[in-house]
């Protein structure tokens, strides 16, 4: 059987938290674990790593609709006016804030079709609820798809610094740059905010994120890929374009 390595010296408090945090962590350890060389932490910060393991093995797997009491149910797109869904969307996007569930690369998509995405794509994902994770803890969902088809990200997004990296690293061309049609200003995730940039929009500049470093994009650690039987948008996902 494997083991985490032995604690070190330390002030009897964290000492005694951290043999606690060993001992129910021991029928989670994994690879995963075992890769991360916790001498190179303090004790504080070891026991923080392990306390925030041991939440994510525990935490329930929950559509995203449902980490709201009640549920989100949003309305119906087709049944809301053009005023009537910049306030859904508004209200949806605080909502999700709360969560820490921020969106990055929004300003190419109108409003209804933000809005479409959020309640078809992002809604119904399955995800581990941690209610007592780290504050600075945030969940992305890039909005551009960048991982799947960049063509969004540099056509919008990307500096012209950023263009030329990736052509050398990928077959052109390159398609044009251009000012973002819809712009807006989200919620970001705090300790984000320096890596923010001014981008020309059509009209006035406005800020926007450098997120070349998203960390998700619908998929990967924070999904377990399960589906959802939740289907709040089901008669009108041709709303958002491909």
């Amino acid at each position: 059987m494997q083991h985490i390595d032995p604690p070190r010296r330390g002030n009897v408090e964290q000492l005694l938290l951290n043999a606690e945090l060993r001992n129910e962590l021991e029928p989670f350890y994994d690879e995963a674990i075992a890769l991360v060389d916790t001498r190179l932490f303090s004790l504080e910060r070891e026991n923080e790593f392990f306390a925030s393991m041991l939440a994510w093995e525990r935490a329930p797997s929950l559509p995203i609709a449902e980490w709201f009491n009640p549920p989100l149910e949003p309305r119906n797109p087709r049944e809301l006016n053009a005023d009537e869904l910049h306030q859904e969307l508004w209200g949806l996007i605080n909502q999700l804030y709360e969560k820490r569930i921020v969106f990055d690369h929004t300003s190419h998509l109108t409003d209804r079709e933000l809005y479409v995405l959020i309640v078809r794509d992002v809604l119904p994902v399955w995800v581990k609820k941690l209610d007592n994770s780290p504050s600075d803890h945030y969940i992305h969902w890039d909005c551009a798809k960048i991982d799947s088809d960049p063509t969004t990200w540099l056509t919008y997004y990307a500096s012209e610094e950023e263009r030329q990296c990736w052509l050398r690293y990928n077959q052109g061309p390159l398609p044009a740059s251009l000012p973002v049609p819809y712009p807006r200003v989200l919620p970001r995730d705090p300790d984000e905010a320096w890596n923010e940039k001014p981008q020309q929009s059509q009209d006035d500049k406005f800020w926007f994120k450098d997120d070349d470093d998203v960390s998700w994009d619908g998929g990967g650690a924070e999904w377990d890929g399960q589906e959802s039987d939740w289907e709040g948008s089901s008669d009108w996902s041709d709303d958002l374009p491909e």
